[in-house]
């Protein structure tokens, strides 16, 4: 009887204000995805790299010149420091002549002097004239080309040629300019190297019309560079032919490449590579020259590629100039493979 009288007996129940239950955030599950979107991540750019590309390691160089003694002799100046830039008109170095005469040997080696340069100065002759010719084949060949390029447009707009055939001619007409540019540069310094060779035939001993004069004390530079060695300090002996500095040549620069070898049958001569810097710059280039090597690998690419016992050398010549770069600087090289860019055309 009590128990049915608390039934009907009316009741209040009143709750306390409760703040609604947040539902904690699930900071393992997007922990889990941003793993798993590295991972995928990492595995696509290993795969791509591996399977589309042929990836290398490069250093930008530039190329080398050398001051060489013209005569056995003591140094008495050099004119320039460490990143000097040398002009054509001052001497680089300034030998003393009179060590050379009064030295037991140095008659005869006076004597070599001059046959040295007769034998420098014939064999640049003989270079100049060489390269007069390809350069001249390379031009007709470019004229060619670009008559070939204008034809191509003509029917691509026609619908008579798909775009990969075009994009092939213009790719052999941007490696035909390129290579009549490099061309150029050296065809030019070898003309810097013959007129040298030319005034120092006047100031040599010339054992022949026994001339005697003793000259070539001062030793300049055949072409513009910017001093990056000195062999020798001011004082020291030189002998015939011994380098006394090093000079660069910003206008003739390269990306000195190293691929693993296995590599032999994937790049050629006049493929076109994209060259990537450190801080994400990237450039195009073409491979003007391919080699093979068994020497010493610097140590970058001991720890890309491991203790190889042989790899490939490919010389890249950039398409656009790199001169507000740091010489000798690393960068990334990738060429594509083939068989990918007979599918992709346009990549």
């Amino acid at each position: 009887m009590y128990s049915k009288k608390l039934r009907k007996r009316e009741q209040t129940f009143i709750q306390s204000p409760q703040e609604p239950v947040k539902k904690k955030a699930p900071i393992g599950k997007y922990i889990y995805l941003t793993i798993l979107a590295i991972i995928v991540i990492s595995i696509s750019k290993l795969l791509i790299e591996k399977v589309v590309f042929n990836q290398g390691i490069g250093f930008l160089e530039a190329e080398a010149i050398y001051i060489e003694a013209n005569q056995p002799g003591r140094i008495l100046n050099i004119n320039y420091a460490i990143n000097d830039t040398v002009d054509l008109k001052n001497p680089v170095v300034i030998l003393d002549k009179s060590w050379a005469s009064d030295s037991p040997n140095g008659i005869n080696d006076l004597n070599n002097n001059y046959y040295t340069n007769e034998r420098r100065r014939i064999n640049t002759e003989k270079e100049i004239a060489i390269l007069r010719l390809e350069l001249a084949r390379k031009k007709e060949n470019f004229r060619k080309l670009k008559d070939e390029q204008i034809k191509a447009q003509n029917l691509f707009y026609a619908n008579a040629m798909i775009r990969s055939e075009l994009s092939a001619i213009e790719t052999k007409l941007n490696n035909t300019k390129a290579e009549i540019s490099k061309q150029k540069i050296e065809f030019e310094a070898a003309q810097k190297r013959l007129s040298s060779y030319k005034s120092q035939r006047h100031s040599l001993y010339n054992p022949a019309s026994g001339n005697g004069a003793v000259g070539g004390n001062l030793l300049y530079a055949t072409r513009s560079g910017i001093v990056s060695r000195i062999f020798k300090n001011k004082g020291e002996v030189v002998k015939l032919g011994e380098p006394i500095l090093k000079l660069r040549n910003p206008d003739n620069e390269m990306i000195l490449t190293y691929f693993k070898a296995g590599t032999e049958n994937n790049i050629f001569k006049g493929d076109n590579a994209r060259i990537y810097f450190a801080n994400g710059d990237w450039v195009n280039g073409v491979v003007s020259k391919i080699y093979s090597s068994t020497a010493e690998q610097p140590p970058e690419i001991k720890r890309k590629f491991g203790k190889v016992q042989r790899f490939i050398i490919a010389e890249i010549i950039p398409n656009t100039p790199l001169s507000n770069r740091v010489f000798e600087t690393q960068v990334d090289v990738y060429i594509t493979k083939k068989w990918f860019q007979s599918i992709f055309p346009f990549i």
